[in-house]
């Protein structure tokens, strides 16, 4: 995956399905790409609307072509969406930060 992420001007999710926690948004905003992902289960989550990529109800299919063609179009908003997105996960989504909750959770 990590082959194709790098190929990628953006990565898109438009699952129906109420995933709680889909890596697959994690690991490319991990390699900089911004990410186009559904309204639906976690990505919300993950995905900063406007900051990291776009969270989009992927039934509305003009929205979602609208929000890909924003990205497609202007690479300088997409490499600062992708940067953004490389960002939040260091801060928020690191292993380090992930064993640190579950050691605090632990030792309560």
């Amino acid at each position: 995956m990590p082959v194709a992420y790098a190929a990628a001007a953006a990565v898109t999710t438009p699952s129906l399905y109420l995933d709680a926690f889909n890596l697959m948004n994690i690991e490319a905003m991990a390699l900089g790409k911004p990410v186009i992902g559904s309204v639906f289960g976690g990505i919300p989550e993950i995905v900063e609307h406007g900051v990291t990529g776009y969270t989009i109800d992927p039934r509305n299919e003009a929205s979602f072509a609208e929000a890909i063609l924003s990205l497609l179009t202007d690479p300088v908003r997409a490499e600062r969406m992708g940067r953004a997105g490389r960002e939040r996960v260091q801060k928020e989504f690191s292993v380090e930060k992930q064993a640190d909750a579950y050691l605090a959770l632990y030792t309560r």
